[in-house]
Formats: C-alpha cells, structure tokens, sequence
C-alpha cells in the first residue's frame, strides 16, 4: 500500500472562494468590509512571515489587514492597553496576537486581554473553554479546524473511529482532541511522554501529529490503512519537515498530509473563515 496524498490546496481554494462571495454581498448591503489587526510585539521573523501569508490571504478574498508592531520592550502595561485599544476599535473584526512574544511576556497573560468575540484564532480561554464544551458560539483555533475540515472534505464518517493525537498544546492538540471527541470519535491523547506511544498510535484509525518533533512518526507508529494528519512544521535547511518520517508512513497509511501543502493551505482559509463568523456575530 502506498498512502494517497491528502493535500489542502484545493479546498482552500473553494473554501476562500466561498468566503469572497460572501463578503461582495456583505459589502453591498452595508458598504464595510471585515478587517483583522495581528499584533506583534518585537521583530520575530517567523511571526513576521506568518503575517505577510495572512496579509496574502485575506487580500485574495477582500479582508482590510493591519499588522500592528510594538516595540519588543513594550511593559505588559503598554501591550495590554493597546490591545484593549482594538478591541474597542469598531472598525476591527478580528484580533490575533502573533507570537512568539518577548521572553518577559507570556501568551496567557495576553490572550486573557483579548475581546473572546474578536479572538479569531481561538486562544483566549473563554474560546478555549466553550470549545471543551462545545457550547457555540466559539472560535476554534485555525490549525485544528483546517484538519477537521480536511477530513470532512474526505467523507470520512467520524462516528465511532479511535482517533490517536499525539501532541497537547493549547494551539494545536487539545483542542483537536476535543473537536474530534464532538465528532463522536474516540480519542485517545498522547504525547511524548506516553509510555509505549508506537503501541497506542498503531491503534488509531485516525492519527494526529503534533508534537514538534520531526519524523518522529514512522511505519511502526501507523495502523495498516490509517489516515494520518501531519500537523508538523519544522524549518530545517531551507525546507519544511513535518513530524511523520514521510517515505516510511507512506508504506502503510491509506491517506497523508504531506508537509508542506497538507494542512498549512488550510490553515490560513479557517482564520478567514472565523473572520467572516466574528463579522456576523459584532453585527447582529
């Protein structure tokens, strides 16, 4: 068996098309478009990056984006105050703090600063918490919703499959144990630390990877005609690598991401998609 690959570009493509009609008929009937603000406190150029293919995307389906940069010793004071600032802005649908932050800052401290109802990315813990609960409205974060959208896209019927993620971060792999749980999967969450983790993943009908480390993940780890989602982003040498050991998982998986083209064309088209959900719920 040689594993198919399950790429993101296409239903990127339809998903941000989809988004593009809406916002025209948005537009005509109340001549505003939806606008994102990302903050960034410093000049970190993976952050940097991440902003520059944000402003790519939301240009291509008519989102206004504003990269909001402070100096990398502004006081949690000064961060928190012009954070509190956008969210007053009514002409702001979306806020997304872009990280990593300054070494004397920390991600929940700041998160807890933003509007829940702006919160596009899904970090803050009123977000986090509804999603646990899966009581709407809520934003979930976008990578974890751009690999259940991937699924979907595949037709898998979700209801009863052992679904294995490897990976606990607040950003990625618990709220994508808990979308699965919502989809009536089973779910096991795993991590680096799990005793035996080739044993427990080699069960998964489903298999998540998110856990930082690349090609951690190999034939040994995958159940013959799993599909198996590579949430991995790793820069080494000028290349992406993802967390699966790609040529080896290919040898029993029925369906993989590759890295780069699987999830991360996705990711980007859920946040645009959050956008336009935050638009409707600000202007009710």
């Amino acid at each position: 068996m040689t594993a198919q690959w399950l790429e993101g570009k296409d239903l990127a493509r339809r998903i941000r098309a989809k988004i593009k009609q809406e916002i025209i008929e948005l537009k005509g009937e109340t001549g505003q478009v939806p606008k994102i603000a990302a903050v960034l406190i410093g000049q970190d150029e993976g952050a940097l990056g991440y902003a520059r293919a944000q402003k790519r995307a939301c240009g291509r389906v008519g989102i206004d984006y504003e990269l909001c940069q402070l100096a990398e010793d502004s006081t949690p004071e000064v961060a928190s105050r012009f954070i509190h600032d956008l969210n007053e802005d009514t002409s702001t649908t979306g806020l997304i703090l872009l990280t990593p932050l300054p070494p004397h800052l920390t991600d929940s401290n700041l998160n807890w600063q933003l509007d829940p109802l702006k919160d596009i990315d899904g970090s803050h813990p009123s977000n986090l918490g509804r999603l646990a609960a899966n009581a709407e409205p809520f934003f979930a974060p976008a990578t974890p919703a751009a690999g259940l959208a991937l699924l979907a896209d595949l037709g898998i019927d979700l209801q009863g499959k052992h679904a294995v993620v490897i990976g606990r971060s607040n950003v990625v792999g618990k709220p994508l144990a808990l979308s699965l749980l919502h989809k009536h999967c089973t779910v096991t969450l795993a991590h680096s630390r799990t005793r035996t983790l080739s044993q427990v993943s080699s069960t998964a009908d489903i298999l998540c990877v998110a856990a930082g480390q690349p090609r951690m993940v190999n034939a040994n780890f995958i159940r013959q005609g799993a599909v198996v989602l590579d949430f991995g982003t790793t820069y080494f040498e000028g290349n992406v690598i993802g967390d699966c050991d790609t040529e080896s998982a290919r040898q029993v998986a029925a369906w993989l991401t590759p890295v780069p083209g699987g999830i991360g064309p996705l990711t980007n088209a859920m946040l645009m998609q959050n956008t336009l959900t935050a638009w409707r719920l600000n202007n009710k």
